[in-house]
């Protein structure tokens, strides 16, 4: 698998996704590593990337198949919101996500609610939202998983009818680094918006993608 350049933070444009980023060449999970930065005090914006997970979990606990070929990886947010408004968080992720997989060009991703993005029925993306609050959200820790170049064969058996990857409905290889890069670009621009108080328009880009409400 290609390994980002030494150099891919600096490339990044911007002030806050993504800056420090962790780069892992295994984890156990990265909630679980981004978890122990956070309690430490890593500040807003810190993103652990693994090129692989050996115990990656989705909602509920489920177990998420993350091999080499994925986009695996955790952002510690610090929101100065409500904990009653952390749905905004899976808004803005699960957007920001849909946005860039359907800028490849293929069929259009559509969202179902909370945390799966899915292409012709297929689960190809999934967001794991976690917090620590008291009267306010301490901080959040929002995981990312995309299925970006496995192929049909990488899958278990029991998800071959049910997950695929960008690669697959592509046809190609995608640059990890590319592909980074335009996500976390993507997550830090709605981020922005919600600070400057612009959620509904947030929520009508959600709408596009949506299955609630189809």
């Amino acid at each position: 698998m290609e390994l980002l350049l030494p150099n891919f933070e600096d490339t990044l444009k911007t002030k806050i996704i993504g800056h420090p980023l962790y780069i892992y060449t295994q984890l156990d999970s990265t909630q679980t590593t981004a978890k122990i930065l956070a309690e430490n005090g890593a500040k807003e914006g810190a993103t652990i990337l693994a090129y692989s997970q050996k115990k990656g979990t989705g909602r509920n606990g489920k177990k998420w198949f993350s091999p080499e070929g994925g986009v695996w990886f955790t952002v510690i947010l610090r929101p100065s919101f409500s904990l009653e408004q952390t749905n905004i968080i899976n808004v803005i992720f699960t957007t920001a996500c849909a946005e860039v997989l359907h800028s490849f060009k293929i069929s259009k991703p559509t969202i179902k609610w909370p945390n799966d993005i899915l292409i012709n029925g297929k689960k190809i993306c999934g967001i794991l939202t976690q917090t620590k609050s008291g009267n306010d959200i301490e901080y959040a820790l929002v995981g990312v998983g995309i299925n970006l170049n496995a192929g049909i064969k990488d899958f278990p058996k029991e998800l071959n009818n049910t997950a695929t990857s960008l690669g697959n409905e592509t046809g190609k290889r995608i640059k990890l680094d590319e592909f980074l890069t335009l996500l976390l670009e993507k997550i830090e621009k709605y981020y922005l918006m919600l600070k400057n108080g612009k959620s509904k328009t947030i929520q009508a880009e959600w709408e596009k993608f949506s299955l609630i409400g189809t």
